[in-house]
């Protein structure tokens, strides 16, 4: 990312700058990690981005998590 090989878009809201940073993303803890469930209505820069920084809400905590996820992951549309 520093050098300049990869563009990472920010999902951290839906676009309007209202509520919590992570309001509509839930996380759920798996055993191999997190399940990201909801969507982001906008993200800058998300058509050319290699990645993507997204901010979810932490199921059973309320905390709000910051998950990088790869273009490449199944199940992202």
């Amino acid at each position: 990312i520093a050098a300049g090989d990869a563009i990472v878009a920010v999902a951290i809201d839906g676009g309007n700058g209202c509520g919590r940073p992570a309001s509509g993303l839930i996380a759920t803890p798996r055993a191999e990690g997190f399940r990201l469930s909801g969507h982001r209505d906008w993200v800058v820069d998300g058509a050319v981005a290699d990645m993507f920084l997204v901010a979810a809400t932490i199921d059973g905590s309320g905390d709000t998590g910051l998950f990088i996820v790869p273009r490449t992951v199944a199940g992202l549309s």
